[in-house]
């Protein structure tokens, strides 16, 4: 679960100069090399207002590394999955109680998968939380939980029954998918 993120626009994103952009790209690669389920938060409307989701959410948008990658990185390739969904991360957008957008939603920010993300609680019940920080961690747990079932699944087809078996909402289409 990556509840961190940052403005593309301010900051970088792959193949930008920022060295630790790169790293970060690196170390999810290599995570998904051997295997890994990786699932972001697509990000809060703050101070920049910026567009579309932050990253590492927006690499949604790319594939799940093949094996030339894995290979740089040296690491095994884990085996690509056709017919499946598979990008390098799973992004998670923000739900309100209605089902509608979460307030502070970033403007083309809603990826294909979204969870209750308004007024979470935490902290044995003593605070409240808003933000797809609190999406990104109960689509985590939801995949953890359907992983521990059936530990012979792939990463593609424990989040393929994740949205075979979610809610449809009337939102409309993600404002962002990989293919």
């Amino acid at each position: 679960n990556l509840s961190v993120g940052w403005d593309r626009e301010s900051f970088g994103d792959v193949g930008g100069p920022h060295p630790g952009i790169a790293a970060v790209y690196a170390a999810i690669a290599y995570a998904r090399c051997h295997g890994a389920l990786v699932i972001a938060a697509a990000g809060n409307q703050g101070y920049t207002c910026g567009d579309g989701p932050v990253a590492p959410a927006a690499w949604e948008l790319l594939s799940q590394p093949d094996t030339g990658v894995c290979t740089a990185l040296g690491a095994p390739a884990f085996p690509q999955e056709p017919g499946y969904y598979a990008p390098l991360v799973y992004s998670v957008g923000g739900l309100s109680h209605e089902l509608d957008v979460m307030p502070r939603s970033r403007i083309n920010g809603m990826p294909r998968l979204a969870a209750m993300s308004t007024n979470v609680v935490t902290k044995g019940a003593m605070a409240t939380l808003t933000g797809t920080s609190a999406a990104s961690a109960a689509a985590s747990g939801a995949a953890g939980l359907l992983w521990s079932y059936n530990p012979s699944l792939t990463p593609a087809q424990v989040m393929g029954l994740l949205y075979q078996n979610a809610t449809t909402t009337t939102l409309g289409d993600a404002d962002y998918t990989h293919d």
